[in-house]
């Protein structure tokens, strides 16, 4: 439908605004072109395997007391991420995977994102995780550019530095 499509194109939007804005605010923080794109691939990395990489270990480390007690009583438990699980907001390619799993009608996107760490109570931010996500990439692109700004103003000395 239009709706998917338009869901779809926002996701592309707000990942590329996100990770643009990222790589100029790296380009304005460092004085070599080098060290600026290794810095935002870095930070770029960081934002897509890190947020699933912390999911992941608190996920595992959640389940840990549960595995002792199942082990010892014979019932078993689900463990959960917390908290963590909204780190995951940040990252398009979660992004990208809710909206793909929607479009082929598989999962409910709200649904597939608190099961794959683990059990996790229903809220605003689960039931509209698509929306969440875009508008917080959104204003994350626009903190970065106004630091890019304000590190390129005119007005203001630049310090000497290994970014600077």
């Amino acid at each position: 439908t239009m709706k998917d499509i338009g869901m779809m194109l926002m996701c592309f939007g707000a990942a590329a605004l996100f990770v643009g804005s990222l790589g100029v605010c790296c380009s304005a923080l460092c004085r070599k072109s080098s060290l600026s794109t290794v810095m935002a691939y870095v930070l770029t990395g960081v934002v897509v395997v890190g947020t699933y990489g912390i999911n992941q270990l608190a996920l595992f480390l959640g389940r840990v007391p549960e595995t002792y007690f199942a082990s010892t009583n014979g019932t078993g438990g689900t463990g959960s991420s917390g908290g963590f699980i909204y780190l995951l907001l940040v990252n398009p390619t979660a992004s990208f995977f809710l909206a793909i799993l929607r479009l082929s009608g598989k999962e409910q996107a709200g649904d597939a994102i608190t099961r794959w760490f683990g059990v996790h109570r229903e809220s605003f931010v689960s039931r509209n995780w698509i929306g969440c996500s875009v508008a917080l990439q959104v204003l994350m692109a626009a903190v970065l550019v106004w630091v890019a700004v304000r590190a390129l103003s005119p007005g203001r000395k630049r310090k000497q530095g290994i970014f600077f």
